[in-house]
């Protein structure tokens, strides 16, 4: 059901402007036309009509034991893109791959006018059958969205079809599909960046969950994964709060019951309160604070109250639960 998935009826789509698939004078088919005729007509048509265009080429190929692989071609930079393609498709939808390649490296240009030139008239028979309710690939139905939406951009998409292998320069350059089949091909890092940042994300996540089993379990309650970017990168905290707000998240805080345990002093207690002073007396107990704690008007005495405003540093409440811990250590 992929035609449901764009914007508009499918319908309502006009592609009249957008797709090409002849070359005025061309009435015959190719073997009954001389080869160097044939590429005057399409250098030609291409000056009239593409002349101040941005020009690219697409191929697709697929050899005998059914590997197939496509190509991407821009002449005016002279590089290309050669990827091979594992599932056994046919030829047109290795055909339609390439140009929804073109297209999303078109996304990734400035504005302008765009040509895509292809030498697949099925491929482009297969697309304007899709707006007119023909049932087709999904690859066809992602290409109808995203050329729906690029035309209402700054960008002017058209995509021609001329003639294969009659030694149109450009063309003759994408036929290096036939050779992506059998290439080693690697992906660009920053291709492969995204899933080592996950993998690495899924197994400090996994750790976390093991090691807060026996450790770590106060933080467990205040993040309980592990987050792609430090929270404070954007936030307007001075260092004081955010030094604070990491302390309470970690439970690792300069109050006697903590100073005890490493032997720093020899009582955990509260000098004012004379009970042992750990992060929750602080928060929650301890004189020193009390008009603070009052201003907050939160029940922290509820069970787990203190740790969701900790899950959310960048709150009002969290900030003014760092204001009563900071005046704790202050009026110690």
């Amino acid at each position: 059901m992929e035609m449901f998935s764009l914007c508009t009826w499918i319908s309502y789509v006009d592609f009249s402007s957008t797709l090409y698939l002849v070359i005025n004078c061309i009435n015959k088919a190719k073997h009954q036309c001389n080869t160097l005729k044939l590429t005057q007509i399409c250098e030609n048509h291409r000056n009239k009509y593409h002349g101040d265009f941005y020009r690219l080429y697409t191929d697709g190929s697929k050899d005998k034991d059914k590997n197939s692989g496509i190509a991407l071609f821009d002449p005016q930079t002279n590089g290309y893109v050669k990827l091979s393609i594992d599932q056994n498709v046919s030829i047109m939808f290795a055909e339609l791959i390439a140009i929804a390649e073109a297209i999303a490296y078109i996304k990734s240009l400035r504005s302008g006018k765009y040509v895509i030139m292809t030498d697949s008239k099925s491929a482009l028979y297969h697309l304007a059958r899709c707006i007119s309710t023909f049932p087709c690939s999904p690859v066809a139905y992602d290409l109808i969205k995203d050329l729906y939406k690029l035309s209402n951009s700054d960008k002017i998409i058209k995509i021609q079809w001329i003639p294969s292998h009659i030694g149109i320069f450009g063309n003759e350059e994408s036929g290096l599909a036939k050779s992506a089949i059998n290439d080693d091909l690697y992906p660009l890092y920053s291709d492969c960046l995204y899933i080592v940042k996950s993998k690495c994300s899924d197994m400090w996540n996994v750790y976390l969950d093991e090691r807060s089993l026996t450790k770590s379990m106060w933080y467990k309650t205040i993040q309980p994964y592990i987050a792609k970017s430090p929270w404070f990168v954007e936030s307007t905290l001075s260092r004081s709060d955010i030094v604070t707000a990491l302390r309470l998240q970690s439970g690792h805080i300069p109050l006697n019951g903590f100073l005890y345990l490493i032997g720093k002093i020899n009582s955990p207690n509260c000098t004012e309160c004379n009970l042992k002073e750990y992060l929750y007396h602080v928060m929650v107990k301890c004189v020193r604070n009390a008009v603070e704690r009052s201003v907050l008007q939160v029940d922290l005495y509820e069970l787990g109250k203190s740790n969701c405003i900790l899950a959310y540093p960048l709150s009002e409440e969290a900030k003014m639960l760092y204001n009563i811990v900071k005046v704790a250590l202050r009026r110690r």
